[in-house]
């Protein structure tokens, strides 16, 4: 069975609207910042995406939400080499 990325593409555009819907009322809202990282890294807009992470990270280190970044697969994403790097 083949699933349809366009369907799926049009489900997290939505999701990243409701996550800039959200941020446009609480800019510190973390679970809306991550959401709209995911989002973004499902449409494959990873530097938009890495650069969400990076602003959550420069901003509240301390926060566990911030450090799930890796449990939304971007080394999967990406080519092994790439992850490999240090």
């Amino acid at each position: 069975m083949e699933i349809s990325t366009s369907s799926h593409s049009s489900d997290y555009e939505q999701a990243l609207r409701w996550y800039e819907s959200a941020l446009e009322q609480d800019s510190t809202n973390t679970a809306a910042q991550f959401g709209k990282g995911a989002a973004l890294h499902k449409l494959g807009r990873y530097e938009e995406s890495n650069d969400v992470f990076d602003r959550m990270t420069v901003a509240d280190q301390y926060k566990e939400g911030v450090w799930m970044r890796p449990a939304i697969d971007i080394i999967p994403a990406r080519p092994l080499s790439e992850g490999i790097q240090l």
